[in-house]
Parts: structure tokens; C-alpha cells; sequence
């Protein structure tokens, strides 16, 4: 029974160890899991904070700008009033890649700024523009995607069209049209590229136009080219799963973009489990130690008291051998002086004093015997 037991302890003992292990492990994964929907929550919060901050100043801009298509245009080619306006609104920003143009209701340029070689006087028909021009009664402002080229820039440009309107409510005679270059060093791009994450290599924000193109992104090479994958424009707002991406979008609707952020799943989670896990795995490695030693300490202590117990069993059988053996011993010479003592008394009388002396001698001689025995034990 004892044997069992003895091998029972360090096997329970080692069960619990590896019991407290794997718990640890499960709790670390829960606690990885939690940790890693609030980083979705809070980035997603994030991005849908950025798309609101956006929409609510581009409509305030918006509802300034439309304020530039009450004025007097002339909108006849050569206009020395036309052009002198717009050189007002250059003015604003010397340093600008792209300019203003005018046109009127048939299409056509009449005047601007830093409008490219040939174009004055051409007909405007880019992608986008039919639709604008259709919504242009009721809104004031409408908002063209991006272009490889523009008609003051040869940049990639997105172009605001202010209407210009008419003498009945709803008419239109013509618009202003104010292309915006998508340059590294614009304000628009420099403020998004603060965005960028220098320990998130797979991290990228996005603003894309109602056309795929990249308005303004943390990764300036990608500007005025298609979004990576179109399904960045097709998805749900909030957060999506794309591959092995996770990708959070949120529209900005008064300008018909969307704010896209997207990152590797597994880099946007190590860095929180990241830490939990080495920390995790310093905890389990430290319980396993721990744990370890403890069953080497318990079957070594049980080896040790088997030993002793064995010990003892053969203490016990020696000394009971011993005084056995000692038993025998002493009673031969015990017996001698006794038998030899007892048959002087009881035969006293017949006895010779030399059968007497011999008799004393005899038993004196297993009383010397018995006190050397006595001495040796």
C-alpha cells in the first residue's frame, strides 16, 4: 500500500503542476482574445472619429466655398475681370501645384489659372463630371475624383466644382472648378501621414475617392493610384476581415470618400499579445520549473524515507535476533549455577567436602563465564 502511494504523490504532485500550467495558458489566451477586441474597439473608435472630423470640416469648407459661385463671372473667354478674380484666389498660395478655371454652360474653359497649354478654350468632360454637373442644381458644391492629370497640374488632382448659377432658382450657367495636386507636402497629406505608425510596418490609412483612387494616405507613393483591394470600397463601414488583413472603414459622406485603415492581423495583435505571451510563457516555464523540483524534492524525500523505514525494519530484526541469541546465551551459564548451587544444597549432608568444593568450583566457574558474557554484551 505504501508502495502505491509512493508512486501516486509524485504523479499527482506533477498533474497539478502541469493542471496550473495549462490554466495559466487559457487565461493568458482570454486575456489575449479581450485585449485584442479592444484594440479592434479602440481603433475602430479611432477611425470613425478621424472620417467625422473630416466630413464636419470639409462641410463647414464646402459651405464657404459655395459662396465663391454668387460672384458676377463673366464667363466669356479673355475676361480681364474673370481672370483678375482668380488671380486673387491664386494669391492665397503661391507655392500650389494647381490652379482655378471657369467654365461655362456648354463646357467650355474661358479662363484660370495656371491652366496647361491648350487648354483654354477646350471642352471639360472628365470622369465624373456629367454626374456632378446633374447634381449641381440642388447642391452647390460637388466633388470630382481623382485624375491622372488635371488642367492646371499635370499631378494626379481631385477638382472641387462650385456651380455657378443662373438667373431662375435651380439654374446653372456654369462653375468654378478648383483642382486640387495630390503632393507629398500638401496639408491635407502631410496631416494624414501623421497617422503612420513607425512600429506598424503593415499599417496603412486611406483616403479614397468615390473611384478607388488615393486621395491622401500614410504611405505617399500610393497617391492618386487605386486602392489595393476594392473590396476596401465595397465592405460595410466598421470593421473587416479581408484576407489576412483587418480592415475599419468609415465614410466621410459630403465628400463621398471613405477613411480606410487596414494592418496584417497578426502584427495589429502582437502588440498586445505579444507581451502577454512572453510573459506567459516566462510564467509557465517558471511554474513547470517550480513544479518540477518540487517532484524531484518529494520523490527523493520518499526515497529517503523508504530507506530509513527499511532501516528500521532491519534495526528491529537484528535486535530482536539479538536478544534471542543473548537469551540462549545467558541461560546455559544461569542454569549451570543453579543446577550446581541447588544440587550442593539439597545433598549437603552427603556430600564430601571435596565433592562440595568441586561442586563450588563448577559453579563458580559458569558465574565467571556468565559475568563474561555479560561484559561482552
Amino acid at each position: 500500500m505504501s508502495g502505491l502511494r509512493d508512486r501516486l504523490a509524485p504523479l499527482l504532485a506533477g498533474t497539478l503542476v502541469l493542471a496550473v500550467a495549462v490554466s495559466v495558458v487559457v487565461l493568458l489566451q482570454i486575456a489575449t482574445d479581450q485585449g485584442s477586441k479592444a484594440l479592434k474597439n479602440a481603433k475602430l473608435a479611432q477611425v470613425n472619429a478621424t472620417a467625422n472630423s473630416f466630413n464636419a470640416r470639409f462641410t463647414a469648407q464646402l459651405g464657404a466655398v459655395s459662396g465663391l459661385g454668387s460672384s458676377p463671372w463673366e464667363l466669356v473667354p479673355g475676361s480681364k475681370r474673370d481672370a483678375g478674380v482668380l488671380q486673387t484666389y491664386a494669391a492665397i498660395d503661391p507655392n500650389a501645384k494647381s490652379g482655378f478655371f471657369l467654365i461655362d454652360a456648354n463646357d467650355r474653359v474661358t479662363s484660370g489659372v495656371l491652366l496647361r497649354p491648350g487648354t483654354l478654350g477646350s471642352r471639360f468632360d472628365v470622369p465624373g463630371w456629367a454626374k456632378a454637373k446633374a447634381n449641381l442644381g440642388t447642391t452647390p458644391v460637388a466633388v470630382l475624383p481623382v485624375t491622372s492629370t488635371g488642367l492646371t497640374t499635370e499631378l494626379p488632382s481631385y477638382a472641387f466644382v462650385v456651380a455657378i448659377r443662373g438667373a431662375t432658382p435651380g439654374s446653372v450657367r456654369g462653375a468654378l472648378v478648383a483642382e486640387q495636386a495630390l503632393t507629398a507636402n500638401s496639408p491635407f497629406q502631410q496631416e494624414i501621414a501623421q497617422l503612420a505608425d513607425r512600429n506598424a510596418s503593415t499599417a496603412a490609412w486611406y483616403f479614397v475617392d468615390s473611384g478607388g483612387s488615393i486621395v491622401a494616405s500614410t504611405q505617399g507613393a500610393s497617391l492618386g493610384k487605386k486602392v489595393e483591394d476594392p473590396k476596401y470600397l465595397t465592405a460595410h463601414s466598421g470593421l473587416t476581415d479581408i484576407g489576412n488583413k483587418i480592415v475599419i472603414t468609415a465614410d466621410v459622406p459630403a465628400l463621398g470618400w471613405r477613411v480606410v485603415f487596414r494592418q496584417d492581423r497578426g502584427q495589429f495583435v502582437s502588440a498586445l499579445s505579444g507581451p502577454l505571451q512572453k510573459a506567459g510563457l516566462i510564467l509557465v516555464l517558471l511554474l513547470l520549473g517550480v513544479g518540477l523540483t518540487v517532484v524531484v524534492i518529494l520523490v527523493r524525500r520518499l526515497r529517503e524515507a523508504r530507506e530509513q523505514e527499511r532501516r528500521l525494519r532491519e534495526l528491529t530484526r537484528s535486535q530482536a535476533e539479538f536478544i534471542s541469541v543473548v537469551s540462549h546465551e545467558l541461560r546455559t551459564p544461569v542454569a549451570g549455577v543453579l543446577g550446581f548451587l541447588q544440587t550442593t544444597v539439597d545433598h549437603w549432608g552427603s556430600l564430601t567436602d571435596a565433592d562440595r568444593l568441586s561442586t563450588v568450583k563448577r559453579a563458580v566457574t559458569n558465574a565467571r563465564r556468565l559475568q563474561a558474557m555479560t561484559r561482552d554484551v
